[in-house]
């Protein structure tokens, strides 16, 4: 008896399909969230990043977070001024996203520092030059806590005289800025951080002539020579010690807007995920500092700061 022409046929699948679904791949095995926040901030080091950027390339679903995540890092490197215009923007966008993942299997294979790590200096003028200084700065505001003189500098670990030599370099720029008194003294500090470091014989010549100047210093040559400096030593401890020192005088003047900064934030954030890799570098220090500047605490953050440069810049 034959179907009635209203009535619909069920639908079974057919021989084709079921072989279909048996030769189907199996599902990619996924990244825990945690290794894929590591392998995307650059807390992953050696086989540990080569196992997660083994499975990265056969995920899909990873890769398109990771391209989601290096979207949204270059959008913010620009101001994004209004959060719901951007939001929107991004909602009307899939198709870069899907574009992005395949073009990060490419990247990801050939990578060789973390992904989304900054390797230029992340203010290329200077975290000083972000602080708006208001006032005077008051006696004694140039003062660090540790000894500077040449023959306890050479016992200096790589990452201390980084740090030191980024902290200085900052102080030196305020000065520098205000035709402060204080030049010529932390130009001479600068040279005896740098005077027994290979190659460094071209910057110690610069800060030399820095601390026989009178008048104002060109800002130009501030800037290349603050640059040169960068290079002869540990250029993340260098950008640790450098943004502390900004953030301690912005601080002391109460500058909130330096911290709202792109280059302040990521400095900060870059400083907390370091955390996790250096056991010297104290996580509940590094993130004190971020509370107290949601709390507007300014002198609890000049504290703060001051406290983490004397620890990092320890020998």
């Amino acid at each position: 008896m034959s179907e009635s022409s209203g009535e619909k046929r069920e639908s079974r699948p057919s021989n084709t399909d079921m072989k279909s679904e048996r030769m189907q791949s199996p599902v990619a095995e996924r990244l825990e969230r945690t290794t894929l926040a590591s392998l995307i901030d650059g807390r992953l080091q050696g086989a540990d990043r080569d196992a997660a950027l083994s499975k990265l390339a056969a995920s899909p679903e990873d890769l398109e977070i990771l391209a989601d995540v290096a979207a949204v890092s270059r959008e913010l490197d620009g101001d994004v001024t209004n959060i719901q215009s951007f939001a929107d923007q991004r909602r009307r966008r899939p198709h870069f996203v899907k574009w992005a993942s395949a073009a990060a299997a490419a990247i990801i294979a050939a990578a060789s520092v973390p992904m989304l790590r900054h390797e230029g200096a992340p203010a290329p003028n200077g975290f000083a030059s972000l602080v708006s200084l208001r006032g005077t700065l008051g006696p004694g505001w140039d003062g660090h806590s540790w000894a500077a003189t040449r023959g306890a500098d050479s016992y200096l670990g790589e990452r201390a005289r980084g740090i030191r030599v980024g902290v200085l370099t900052s102080t030196f720029d305020f000065a520098a800025a205000r035709g402060d008194s204080t030049v010529a003294d932390l130009a001479t500090k600068i040279v005896a951080l740098l005077v027994d470091v290979p190659g460094a014989g071209d910057v110690v010549s610069q800060y030399r002539a820095f601390a026989a100047m009178h008048g104002a210093i060109p800002v130009e040559a501030v800037r290349k020579a603050r640059g040169a400096a960068r290079e002869m030593v540990a250029k993340t401890a260098f950008d640790e010690g450098a943004w502390l020192e900004a953030a301690r005088v912005a601080a002391m003047v109460g500058d909130s807007a330096f911290f709202t900064t792109k280059e302040s934030r990521r400095q900060l954030n870059e400083l907390e995920s370091a955390t996790s890799a250096d056991t010297r570098i104290p996580r509940d220090e590094v993130v004190a500092i971020g509370q107290l500047v949601g709390k507007s605490d300014w002198n609890g953050v000049a504290v703060a700061t001051t406290n983490l440069m004397a620890l990092l810049a320890a020998p």
